[in-house]
């Protein structure tokens, strides 16, 4: 028995299910670290423990194709590494230096009021194309305004039960979302009138808000889906860098635009829409700010030196 071998194994199970115990679904997590300690079973059968050379080794054969994905395992294997020192054990782990990869940042595209009124026409107006498709004339115009009037992440309304959208309160329950915490929203009443033309249109013993043939919907359709209705949109050259995840960024920096407008104090209402949008700290939204056209940056509403503290002064009002 190659004891080195398995206790590889054992040690990354074991991570896994303690991960899994605290409420984190590792499934992802799983993939990408069991090529590498396959890996490391096959070229380091001795080792009961991870090293620093096992990593570079690694990282030297895999060739990962970009920043972001070389980034991603390096998160996992922190993870694997933490959970190994946790159990009394030697591990190296991967902090800033070398091997992380900085990348480039991401800037969503955001829309105007004509190119959104096109957009949402588009959406709201398509037939469905394949019989083997949700009725994209029913289900698109309460998907996507999810994202864009309630600024829900593309797979938070996807993973909606039935009965934790309240038809009659506009309260909506995203269980689990992203790094598993779950939490409340009010939609707006227009968006709960839609809901309730919605799911009238519905099975009402269905499990999922969002279903079709007994399964919800899922982002394999969703995503190439919005892609086409953006293309499909009179949008111009946005149109071809549009994303799903876009609509949430557009509720972010619009709501600030319209607190700007309307001469409220941003920097206080801030934390009530990180909470809505379940934000672990307020830096995340913070960083909507500078999103916004540079006329309004010059608004009094926005406090720089709060903004500056956070950013490291990059920007300027």
């Amino acid at each position: 028995m190659n004891t080195g071998r398995d206790k590889l194994y054992t040690q990354l199970n074991g991570m896994i299910e303690h991960r899994r115990s605290l409420g984190y679904k590792e499934t992802t997590t799983y993939s990408t670290l069991y090529p590498f300690i396959d890996y490391c079973s096959e070229n380091y059968p001795d080792a009961t423990g991870i090293t620093e050379d096992m990593l570079s080794s690694w990282l030297a054969y895999r060739q990962y194709n970009s920043p972001g994905t070389v980034n991603s395992f390096l998160a996992c294997f922190n993870n694997l590494s933490s959970y190994i020192r946790l159990c009394g054990e030697s591990a190296y782990l991967a902090n800033d230096g070398e091997y992380w990869e900085k990348g480039i940042e991401f800037v969503p595209t955001l829309l105007n009021d004509e190119q959104i009124k096109s957009l949402f026409h588009t959406i709201d107006t398509t037939l469905t194309r394949r019989k083997c498709d949700p009725p994209t004339e029913i289900v698109s115009p309460v998907l996507f305004r999810f994202m864009y009037c309630a600024g829900m992440r593309p797979a938070e309304p996807l993973h909606l039960l039935k009965d934790d959208v309240n038809l009659a309160t506009g309260d909506v329950y995203i269980r689990k979302s992203k790094k598993n915490k779950d939490r409340h929203i009010i939609i707006s009443e227009d968006l709960r009138n839609l809901c309730v033309q919605f799911d009238s249109l519905q099975d009402s013993q269905r499990t999922y808000f969002f279903e079709h043939n007994k399964f919800p919907l899922s982002r394999k359709w969703m995503t190439p889906h919005f892609v086409r209705l953006a293309r499909k949109s009179n949008i111009g050259d946005a149109s071809g860098k549009l994303r799903p995840y876009d609509l949430r960024h557009m509720f972010a920096s619009r709501t600030i635009m319209k607190w700007i407008d309307n001469k409220q104090e941003v920097m206080e209402l801030l934390p009530y829409l990180s909470v809505y949008m379940g934000h672990e700290n307020i830096n995340s939204t913070l960083y909507y700010v500078h999103l916004l056209p540079e006329r309004l940056k010059a608004s009094s509403g926005i406090d720089w030196n709060i903004f500056n503290s956070v950013y490291g002064g990059t920007y300027e009002g």
